[in-house]
Parts: C-alpha cells; structure tokens; sequence
C-alpha cells in the first residue's frame, strides 16, 4: 500500500521491482484497495501511472538499484510529499491509451499490508527484499520476519533530520552526518536547529533513519551524548531522551500467499 505523509494514503499497491515490460512507461499497479481513494478515482489493477500531480514517473535524480523499479519507487517517494485531503491529478495507461483522473488523498484506517504471492524461494526472497527497505524507513520499528510486520511509531516528535547533500555539507564544514532541521521547544536532547549531528554515543551517524534507530535503543529519560558540528564548530553536547515516544498501533503487514 502507498501512503503519503503521516496517515495520508492513496489506496493502491504498486510493483517496485524492475519490470522490462512496464518500467519504460511507468508505475504498475499491483492491486486497487476497495473503498479507497485510487479506487474512487477509477483507478485499476494493471494501469500504469505514468505522472503524478504534474511530474513524469519517468524522469528523475534519484538513483535505484538495478532490481528497483525505478518509476514505481518514484511513485512512492513523491506520494510521501502529500498530505490527507490533497486533489492530485494522476496520468496512466490503460490498454493503450492515456487517461487522467483526480484522486483525493484519503486517510489511512489500516493495517497496511502487502501480499507476497508467487513460489515459496521468490516470497522468501521478496519478503527478505521487503524488510530490509522497510526497517530503514524513519518512524518504523521493525517486529521480526517470525511476525511478518513492522510496527509504526517510536518517533521523537518535533524532530526533524535530513540528509546531508554536498551544498549542504560545504555550507556547514563537513562531509558526513544528519542536519537538524527542527528541534521541539522543550527538547531536552541539547540539539539546536542547524546542528549536524556527527555521532551519538560514539556511534557514527549516516542517515536520518540510522539516528533515529539509535535514539530508539534509549530508555526514557536516559542521558544521551551527540557529537556535532555547530557554526563549523565540532563539540559535543549532551541530553536526555523524551519520556514518551510516539509509539502507534498502526501496523505494516507482510503476507505470504
């Protein structure tokens, strides 16, 4: 299932790995969830998105492994960037010819889940496939492969990490670690707005999904050190992390079929 920002969703499954036979037109679409926003707009099961709210799927700086479906990892990423209630146009194929349609983007009521169809060795592998991008993502927890889930939640709300590219990482002096963006008001943490984070507790940091995989480890209100780059100053600073993290409900599943 594609969901957008927070508990935004779109309403369909689309195919992320490589697929000579659609990938040099666009996003295929695995399945059509009922009742849902993809569904309500007239989309179907074996179109292909070929642009979403104005961008091609087709086109694009972002890199994917040669086993990725480049327009369909696309599609999800820029779904990401919606928000519950956005109209979106979305273009697609449907036996040969172009159609467009306008999707409202609905509100997730879930499970999410993904059905993993096909021999027992090529779920086995999808399914190994599966966990491994999903554990990276930020705000996830991962259960287990005995579970087939990843539970959503253990965020550290009000903080907000991204990647450093090479402009940013002239600007600020360094060549690696996470920017902060924004810190909550009653953070106690010690980071600021524009910090870098380096390290914490030692512990190089090299993406804004591995740093929150850290902070995760911690208990409540248990101090935490991070290494950083302040006004192209390196220091260390010192924190505690929140009582409470933003443990919820919502649940990714995997299914074997």
């Amino acid at each position: 299932m594609i969901w957008a920002g927070g508990r935004a969703r779109l309403g369909i499954w689309v195919h992320t790995e490589a697929n000579p036979e659609t990938d040099s037109t666009g996003a295929l679409v695995d399945r059509v969830a009922e009742g849902g926003p993809a569904e309500v707009a007239g989309i179907r099961e074996g179109d292909i998105i070929t642009r979403l709210d104005g961008q091609s799927l087709l086109q694009g700086t972002e890199e994917y492994d040669e086993d990725e479906s480049a327009p369909g990892m696309r599609l999800v990423k820029r779904a990401r960037e919606l928000e519950v209630g956005d109209t979106v146009e979305v273009e697609l194929r449907r036996g040969g010819e172009t159609r467009t349609v306008q999707l409202v983007v609905g509100e997730f009521e879930g499970p999410w889940s993904i059905s993993i169809r096909g021999p027992l060795e090529e779920q086995s592998r999808r399914l190994r496939a599966l966990t491994e991008r999903y554990r990276e993502l930020p705000g996830l927890q991962y259960i287990g492969p005995e579970s087939f889930a990843l539970r959503l939640g253990a965020r550290l709300p009000g903080l907000e990490l991204v990647s450093l590219n090479p402009d940013l990482g002239e600007y600020f002096g360094v060549d690696e670690g996470v920017l902060v963006v924004s810190v909550p008001e009653d953070s106690e943490l010690g980071l600021r707005a524009g910090d870098v984070i380096l390290a914490i507790d030692g512990r190089e940091v090299k993406s804004p999904s591995h740093a929150m995989r850290i902070l995760r480890s911690y208990n409540a209100e248990e101090e935490v050190s991070f290494r950083i780059m302040r006004q192209k100053s390196e220091r260390t600073v010192e924190g505690k992390v929140p009582e409470a993290l933003d443990f919820r409900s919502r649940v990714l599943r995997i299914e074997r079929r």
